[in-house]
């Protein structure tokens, strides 16, 4: 097996057979057993078969449980291989994915953990002359229980702060910020599904992305790296989806991104852009304002979301759509 087409609820299995031929095909398959149960499974679906190679049969076996270990062995005519191991990936979902709980830090800011050693999220809030709050907690809630994060975008001297929520960690650098994008994460989602709420306001600073007058635009988007991502406003770095560190990224559609009245399901496809490379790291941000990082906004902009849940693929079609 090899280690990257074992997913959380399917796994590529593969063997050798001498001379392995497609007309002989239908006289091999594979079967599977959680290790340490003693009855096998067969595999349902076709077995594909390669004309050379050191695994030139195979098949995929789905319906698995995630972080599981697992033996498999190869058939051929009733008779078997010696049973090889794999373990499935997990399927962990996002720390404080509802957003419900929030501690005030040193500066009397709040932010989306429990304390700050447990911090996965983190926003752009700021005591910067005085303090400057644009993401906090709030009780309206798109299941009607727990809290949401609000973020709503502010305006100082014709200077624009949009509220915003993070995977990874914030530091202040003058009138901007580096943001470390990314928290620590081993697992293959295909979907991002959660609630979101968005009232625009109209853009009052551009910066070239929309004109003022216009309806600002939020943003919520996901990605899957191999490494974490430095955003840096002051020096104008920003995130690429296009990095050689992204493995897989999607976001809301550029309709989402004017705005629901009341709480919307939104789900998030993410593309994966290479199926062999294992992520270390999973970003998700979200904004009222899309291009705050630029500090382009409208004042007043505000974003609510609640209960975000990653999707795991059942199969590789699932993950190609």
């Amino acid at each position: 097996v090899v280690e990257s087409e074992v997913w959380a609820h399917f796994a590529t299995l593969r063997g050798y057979v001498k001379n392995a031929s497609e007309e002989d095909k239908a006289s091999y398959k594979f079967q599977y057993r959680k290790s340490g149960t003693t009855t096998w499974k067969d595999v349902a679906g076709e077995v594909t078969v390669a004309t050379n190679g050191s695994s030139n049969v195979a098949q995929v076996a789905t319906n698995l449980d995630a972080s599981t270990k697992y033996e498999y062995r190869l058939l051929q005519n009733d008779t078997n291989s010696e049973p090889e191991e794999f373990t499935t990936e997990d399927d962990i979902q996002l720390p404080n994915s509802g957003f419900e709980d929030w501690y005030t830090d040193s500066d009397g800011l709040p932010k989306p953990a429990k304390d700050a050693s447990s911090s996965f999220w983190d926003c752009g809030n700021v005591n910067y002359f005085g303090k400057h709050i644009m993401t906090t907690q709030n009780d309206e809630t798109a299941l009607g229980q727990g809290s949401s994060v609000k973020m709503e975008t502010q305006e100082t001297m014709k200077i624009i702060a949009a509220g915003n929520i993070f995977t990874g960690t914030f530091e202040r650098d003058g009138m901007g910020g580096i943001l470390a994008l990314g928290g620590n994460f081993e697992c293959r989602p295909n979907k991002l599904k959660g609630y979101y709420k968005y009232t625009s306001a109209k853009v009052s600073v551009s910066k070239g992305h929309l004109n003022e007058g216009e309806d600002d635009l939020c943003s919520l988007y996901i990605a899957l790296t191999d490494e974490q991502i430095t955003v840096n406003t002051n020096k104008g770095i920003y995130f690429d989806p296009n990095s050689s560190a992204v493995i897989a990224y999607g976001s809301i559609s550029d309709e989402e991104s004017k705005g629901a009245d009341s709480f919307k399901e939104f789900t998030v496809d993410l593309e994966y852009k290479d199926l062999r490379r294992i992520p270390k790291y999973i970003i998700v941000v979200a904004s009222s304002s899309k291009y705050g990082d630029y500090m382009e906004g409208g004042k007043g902009s505000t974003m609510w979301l609640d209960d975000l849940e990653l999707v795991y693929p059942k199969s590789m079609e699932e993950v190609r759509k």
